[in-house]
């Protein structure tokens, strides 16, 4: 079903700005991808693991250092497992290379320092990596914005601010029959091979978005003014 909105006294069609971030952000990614690396996935466990592996002393770790760091964003899902047998996370997580390999490093040299350190200890200093990093490897998550329900502190706002897209006109959804043939059935069989009933709408929108530049050069503050106006150029060819 098509969405609508009441704005101006009457039903206008509408595209919501979550639907139409997602084709941004990937259209973004292709113009800037050394600058747009963040990934937003419940396979957290399975990128800390890839990441540990990667190591020269990976066999000297704990086997569930990997898990421990996904529970310091969300809750896990033992039932449910990556090809790695990992388990996956409860709920979507926007992490950038960079945030995980700081959360990788502070982990391992507490370990080293203290192989029997607790896992709260763990997340404490992995979670004090992130905040401590520069996100140079994620402009997308400095303009798009991440929420993170299990630690409030390390939620990032959005720079940029998106509206839905809204018809400059008054708009009724339609209801559409459609039916289709099976080209294979017998010639005496009468009917239709399929039949259904969708709602569509069709006008003109508009919508609009902002960025807060300030903020943007908070969050991305190891880059240089160059590669600020280059991220900038890119959010806006891909809006």
């Amino acid at each position: 079903t098509p969405k609508t909105a009441i704005f101006g006294g009457c039903k206008r069609a509408r595209v919501s700005s979550q639907c139409l971030k997602r084709a941004q952000r990937m259209l973004f990614r292709e113009y800037v991808p050394e600058f747009s690396k963040g990934e937003r996935t419940k396979l957290l466990a399975s990128g800390f693991y890839k990441l540990i592996k990667e190591r020269a002393d990976a066999d000297a770790l704990p086997k569930e250092l990997p898990i421990v760091l996904s529970e310091s964003w969300s809750k896990i899902d033992a039932k449910k497992k990556g090809d790695d047998e990992m388990p996956k996370a409860t709920t979507l997580t926007y992490l950038s290379p960079a945030e995980m390999s700081a959360m990788v490093d502070a982990a391992v040299e507490l370990l080293q320092e203290k192989p029997k350190a607790k896992k709260e200890d763990i997340k404490k200093v992995a979670l004090k990596a992130v905040k401590g990093a520069l996100i140079q490897d994620a402009a997308d998550i400095a303009l798009y914005g991440r929420m993170v329900a299990n630690d409030a502190s390390m939620t990032v706002e959005g720079a940029a601010m998106f509206s839905h897209a809204i018809s400059t006109h008054k708009a009724e959804p339609e209801l559409d029959f459609y039916a289709a043939v099976d080209d294979c059935q017998s010639a005496d069989e009468a009917g239709a091979g399929m039949t259904g009933m969708l709602e569509f709408s069709s006008a003109c929108y508009y919508r609009y978005v902002a960025v807060n530049v300030d903020l943007l050069k908070q969050h991305l503050a190891g880059l240089s003014k160059e590669q600020l106006t280059d991220i900038i150029a890119a959010f806006v060819k891909s809006t």
